[in-house]
């Protein structure tokens, strides 16, 4: 089984300039390379979105989102098969529950489900996880 679950957030850290907590992210990203890591399956949009935004914003060139993302593909994630067959009832309950977006829900969705803790920089979604005993990288 592979390593925590991974937030979005913790990939874009790992991409973008300027990010806080780059160095906690080093850190999260040498594990992952060394134990894997595991993801629900909107994780590749999300990021991507992620990039497409800070693009946007000016944060990072446009052309040079496809070299992130192959660098990205290279990381040892693995990507759950089950995130969209949860997403309406599992998924909601907690997004329903600890008033988080259904994206985020998803990520603790699947930390519960798989019995792993989750890698977060995401406030709410951290408040969420130790609020259902989930363990925090």
């Amino acid at each position: 089984m592979a390593g925590s679950v991974l937030d979005a957030s913790v990939a874009l850290a790992w991409m973008l300039p300027g990010e806080d907590l780059v160095e906690h992210a080093r850190q999260i990203a040498d594990r992952v390379a060394r134990d894997g890591g595991l993801a629900p399956s909107i994780w590749r949009l999300e990021v991507a979105n992620g990039l497409l935004a800070a693009a946007r914003r000016g944060r990072i060139e446009a052309a040079a989102i496809p070299e992130l993302l192959g660098r990205l593909a290279g990381v040892p994630v693995t990507i759950d098969a089950e995130t969209s067959a949860r997403a309406w009832d599992s998924t909601v309950g907690l997004a329903i529950r600890h008033r988080l977006t259904s994206h985020d829900a998803a990520y603790l969705e699947l930390a519960i489900r798989a019995q792993r803790p989750l890698t977060t920089f995401d406030g709410d979604l951290r408040s969420a996880a130790e609020a259902e005993g989930i363990e925090l990288v």
